[in-house]
Parts: structure tokens; C-alpha cells; sequence
């Protein structure tokens, strides 16, 4: 974040008083927030005393989903109040190929230099990592369809309708049980418009991984190695995290949701703009700026 930061403060922004910062326990998923939830909501109703306005909420990756559950639990009146946008970046809506991998074999995020597994004793005991799955459903409101096939061994092909399978073969009751509980957060049931003017911002054309095949069934004790092919071609687009599916699934679902009614929602999509530079690219950083200061 330390662009974002820069830039605004660039901008006459002063940190601490009109640009604040609300970290969390990143290894938590939103049900586990209950606290963090609490100090945010406090944060908010004092920034929007001292400032004399409301505030846009500027959320990046899995920022989205937290704060996306942290409005969903507040009332009408306190967000018409306290909230003036809501602007989230490469939110993961419907999670992602690359998170299933991590808890399978391992997910490096991206960093070369490091072993694809080295992650995985964390990955598979943290409850956002449960988060994160791709999410079952229709497979076109943003969610993966019970037709997808996102992982293949020799023996079995598995669908988002499968996840769990997969962490019982491979023998992972603490993330089976996590994920039993914690997904059904982002079920389709669960994934109401958060009622504010709402303006997601995304990357797309970035190649994201789609379906991964491993050359060994799953067994129980046994970290399997990276997958023998990972497969692009069934749906290659998105932010080379996140699939374009997934970052779709808010425009897909929220348009004709009662709760967004009154309320705008937008989206901006940047052509090659990936996950982790959201934070960093120009044209994302001006356009919040554009939000912020508008009337």
C-alpha cells in the first residue's frame, strides 16, 4: 500500500487524519473478525466526525470480502451516514484457481524464489485460505459451475463442487472442517450487494491460471508436487491471481439486487493491470483519487 499512501499524501492527503488505514489479521476469514470489525466501524465514525464527511472505503484482494461482510452487517442508516463509497480492488467475489491450488500442493504467490510448497503448512491451516476457494454455483453469476473441471489426477476430475473431496483425500481434516464452515459465507445466498455506491475496479488479460492436473491421485501424508499442467485455455483471462469469473461475479449478481437499488454500481476494468499491482497502477490510483474528491 505504501504507493497508495504516497500518492494521496502527494495529492495534500495527511495521514491519520483523512487517509487512514485499517489492517487485519489476514489469516482470518470474515467470521473471525468480529473484533477488528468493531475497532473499523469506530475508525470510520471517527474519520467521518473529524473530517465532516463520509468516507470512501478503499479495499484491495481479499480486502474486499472483509469488507464487504463488515457492510453487510451494518444497518441503512449508519452506511448512508458513514459511507460515501465503497471502492474494491481485485476483490477474488467467487475465489480462485490458485488458492485451491495452495492448499493442494502449495501457491507461491508468485514469488520465483520461492519453493512452490514452502506456504503450504500455513495454507492449509488458515481459515481465509477456506476464504478464498473458487465457489460453487451456476457457474454464471461469477461462481465456478458444477461442469468446470478446475483439477484432474489420473483417476478423478474434480469441480467446485468437489473441494471438499479434495481435502479428504489428501487427508487435511483442519481445513476440510474450516472449510465446511467458512465457505458458505460467499455461497450465493450470502453474496448480497453491499448497499452502498459501489465502484469495483479490476485487471483483466493478465494469463490466470484455470484448471490444474496432477500426475498422482491424492493420498493422505503425501504433499503432492506442482501440478503437471496447468491449464489456461478454458477461461485464460483474469488478473493472474484471480479468475475473470470471480472478478465479475459483483456487476453479475449486484445489478438486479434490491439492497443495491438507489445506489451506484460501476465498474472499471484496466486492460493488464494484475493483482498485485491494483495498488500501484496509475490509472487505478487517479481514479480513486477522482472518487474521493468529487462531491
Amino acid at each position: 500500500m505504501a504507493a497508495l499512501v504516497q500518492f494521496f499524501t502527494g495529492k495534500g492527503y495527511v495521514v491519520g487524519t483523512d487517509l487512514l488505514g485499517a489492517p487485519y489479521d489476514w489469516r482470518l476469514a470474515a467470521d473471525g473478525q468480529g473484533e477488528y470489525f468493531s475497532r473499523l466501524q469506530a475508525l470510520i465514525e471517527n474519520a467521518t466526525e473529524v473530517n465532516g464527511s463520509p468516507v470512501t472505503l478503499v479495499a484491495h484482494s481479499m480486502g474486499g470480502l472483509m469488507s464487504l461482510k463488515f457492510l453487510q452487517s451494518k444497518t441503512a442508516s449508519w452506511k448512508a451516514k458513514y459511507i460515501k463509497s465503497y471502492v474494491p480492488l481485485d476483490a477474488p467475489w467467487g475465489g480462485a484457481v490458485n488458492a485451491l491450488m495452495g492448499v493442494i500442493s502449495g501457491y507461491a504467490f508468485g514469488e520465483v524464489d520461492v519453493p512452490h510448497d514452502w506456504f503450504r503448512p500455513l495454507q492449509i491451516h488458515t481459515p481465509s485460505m477456506a476464504f478464498f476457494q473458487p465457489v460453487p454455483g451456476t457457474g454464471n453469476d461469477g461462481t465456478f459451475g458444477k461442469d468446470t473441471v478446475l483439477v484432474k489426477t489420473p483417476s478423478k476430475t474434480y469441480s467446485a463442487f468437489d473441494i471438499l473431496q479434495i481435502l479428504q483425500d489428501e487427508g487435511l481434516p483442519a481445513m476440510s472442517a474450516m472449510y465446511q464452515e467458512i465457505s458458505p459465507l460467499l455461497g450465493e445466498s450470502a453474496f448480497g450487494a453491499p448497499g452502498v455506491n459501489t465502484y469495483v475496479v479490476y485487471g483483466y488479460n493478465v494469463t490466470t491460471a484455470c484448471g490444474l492436473q496432477y500426475s498422482a491421485d491424492f493420498s493422505a501424508g503425501v504433499t503432492p508436487g506442482v501440478p503437471s499442467t496447468m491449464y489456461y485455455q478454458c477461461n485464460p483471462d483474469g488478473d493472474g491471481t484471480v479468475n475473470i469469473n470471480s472478478l465479475m461475479r459483483a456487476e453479475l449478481s449486484w445489478a438486479s439486487d434490491p439492497a443495491q437499488a438507489g445506489f451506484a454500481l460501476n465498474v472499471t476494468r484496466i486492460k493488464g493491470m494484475t493483482h498485485m499491482d491494483a495498488v500501484t497502477n496509475a490509472q487505478a490510483l487517479q481514479y480513486i483519487f477522482n472518487l474521493v474528491s468529487s462531491d
